[in-house]
């Protein structure tokens, strides 16, 4: 369980890393698309984008530490 704990820990917090950069790069990139064809419709994704890339960080952060905790209670209860 300790062993499944941290690398599920790990894994969530990768992702959740990738994923809030990914979110935060299209955002800029769908931002500066829509900024040349209306440039309200572009500010709003370029905000949308860079909210969203850090909740997914820190979604995944939290996540990771949530999964390694609950994998060393596991082991101490088992």
């Amino acid at each position: 369980m300790l062993i499944l704990g941290l690398f599920g820990g790990y894994k969530m917090l990768i992702l959740g890393l990738f994923g809030g950069y990914n979110m935060l790069i299209l955002g800029l990139f769908g931002g500066y698309k829509m900024l040349i064809l209306g440039l309200f419709g572009g500010y709003k994704m370029l905000i949308l984008g860079l909210f969203g890339g850090y909740k997914m960080l820190i979604l995944g952060l939290f996540g990771g530490y949530k999964m390694l905790i609950l994998g060393l209670f596991g082991v101490i209860i088992c």
